[in-house]
């Protein structure tokens, strides 16, 4: 109950319009646009903040939760919302196995052992596989909202486990950035084995818990000034200002709710999971299977109209036949 007191469509709007953005991304639209550097630097900053704007959403929620009126329900609750983040996980993950097996033997060529590693790596440590991309959110949220979960249990306060989780963020950022060196050579060589820092440890953590963080009492004008300034800062140095900046995207979200039927908004937050997932597969089906598009403005578009195509077709017949809707 707590969470849909809290809840408003301003977040289903902007995940449906994030999930386009992430489609870009790996439709690669953003190298295949002349246009001017400035353009460029904008375009950049703002597939950057795409995945974080999904973590600082989850992480408000989740605070709502442990940090809400309904202090009898709250742990179940958010233990709840982990458990199906993991049916999601494995839900998906066996979903792309096929396009899984096909990159392990006929684009890295690897035989049985290797591909049972690599994939056993992609799934429990990275969160990647071949074409399975998206999954390492989902893998680095399941991993941030346990730890911080964790924290809770022991009754660790709040402002403490945002503070470790920006401590493990600094780190990771750090150790990533210097010389391969060393006892620093060494920390990287084995964070590669998880993907360097983009995990659930040294990232997902951080950014689900500046979510937590949502509640703060900031005026408008402040939040506008810091809007202004970190977004000139990430024209030039996204990477420094991704976790700041999510958080006053969602200080803006919270300022402007978006009204609207509520079954619409609905609507748009079960397509921004399924377009979140579903456009790998038929990045896949372009580019690799059928082999007739290369990355770029045309991809983009056809990968995103058959994409919303499938999400709706999908969502009626679940709605339709009354199926199970976890996965969405």
């Amino acid at each position: 109950m707590e969470q849909k007191r809290e809840y408003n469509n301003s977040f289903d709007l902007v995940k449906f319009w994030c999930s386009y953005i992430v489609i870009s991304i790996h439709c690669g639209l953003s190298n295949d646009i002349a246009c001017p550097p400035s353009i460029s630097q904008i375009v950049n900053l703002v597939q950057c903040m795409a995945v974080p704007i999904f973590y600082v959403i989850s992480g408000y929620l989740l605070g709502c939760k442990l940090y809400g009126a309904d202090k009898e329900n709250s742990w179940h609750s958010s233990v709840k919302t982990l458990l199906w983040q993991i049916k999601l996980y494995v839900l998906w993950a066996v979903l792309f196995l096929p396009i899984n097996l096909y990159g392990e033997f006929f684009v890295y060529d690897h035989n049985v052992c290797q591909s049972v590693i690599s994939l056993l790596q992609g799934w429990f440590l990275v969160g990647e596989n071949h074409d399975s991309w998206p999954l390492w959110y989902l893998l680095s949220s399941i991993v941030g909202m346990g730890l911080i979960l964790v924290c809770y249990r022991f009754g660790i306060k709040k402002k403490y486990i945002v503070l470790l989780s920006f401590f493990l963020y600094a780190v990771g950022m750090v150790i990533v950035r210097l010389p391969d060196e060393g006892v620093v050579g060494s920390l990287q060589y084995m964070m590669s084995f998880i993907h360097g820092n983009r995990n659930g440890f040294f990232f997902g953590w951080a950014f689900l818990a500046i979510g937590m963080l949502g509640k703060l009492s900031i005026t408008r004008k402040y939040v506008y000034a810091l809007f202004i300034f970190l977004f000139i800062v990430g024209l030039f140095k996204p990477q420094y200002v991704c976790l700041p900046l999510a958080f006053i995207c969602l200080q803006l979200m919270l300022i402007y709710k978006k009204k609207g039927a509520p079954k619409t908004f609905r609507l748009l937050r079960k397509m921004s999971t399924l377009n979140y997932f579903m456009h790998m597969f038929f990045v896949f089906l372009f580019t690799e299977f059928l082999g007739s598009m290369q990355q770029g403005v045309w991809l983009f578009i056809a990968v995103a109209i058959v994409t919303t195509i499938a999400s709706c077709c999908v969502i009626l017949g679940i709605e339709r036949h009354n199926t199970d809707k976890s996965f969405v």
